[in-house]
Parts: structure tokens; sequence; C-alpha cells
């Protein structure tokens, strides 16, 4: 997604009042430490090889690639005018979910 803020800004718009926006991601820690767990080791060469190159095509504004951490996230989500996100506390090893609320 290489305008990501213009992205949940329009899923915003298309949204009937009050309805929250699900954004699902991969799971990783909030601050990279070395070494990491073989499965972020994974989501950072998934990202550089595809996500990465493949956000830039898009568009130059953003060099997001696959590996988004709470603290990005929950930027573009104040950015694009949600109120609240919250991380859902669903278990899964490899998926982080989020919940954007505009009120």
């Amino acid at each position: 997604m290489g305008e990501p803020i213009e992205a949940l800004r329009g899923l915003r718009g298309l949204l009937a009042p009050g309805a929250p926006v699900l954004v699902a991601d991969e799971r990783v820690e909030d601050v990279f430490t070395a070494p990491a767990p073989d499965v972020e080791r994974f989501q950072y060469a998934y990202s550089v090889l595809h996500c990465l190159p493949a956000t830039m095509a898009e568009s130059t504004s953003v060099a997001s690639g696959t590996v988004l951490r709470v603290p990005m996230v929950r930027q573009w989500a104040r950015d694009a005018g949600y109120a609240a996100l919250e991380v859902l506390p669903i278990e899964n090893g490899f998926w982080r979910f989020y919940r954007l609320d505009a009120h």
C-alpha cells in the first residue's frame, strides 16, 4: 500500500458512522532487536525482497514494506483522522490485528 494514510482516510469515508476498520499485518516486535526471532527474520526477508519494492513501485511517499509496528500504524491512523487504535487481543503467532475507530 503505497499511500497508507490516504487509503485509511478513504476507508473511513466509505463506512457507516461508527463502523470500525480492521487492519491485519504481520506480528513483529515494536522495536527491532538483533538477533530477531526466526519468524521476524522471515518477515524482514519477505519485506525486503517483495513488499518494499512493490510499495516503492506504487509510490515513493512511504517505504513501509511488510514490517509494520504498532507505533507506525498508530501514527497513520491518527494522520488519517481516526480517534482510537486498539491492538486486538487475538492470539496468532503470525498476524496482529488492529481496530481503528473514527470516533
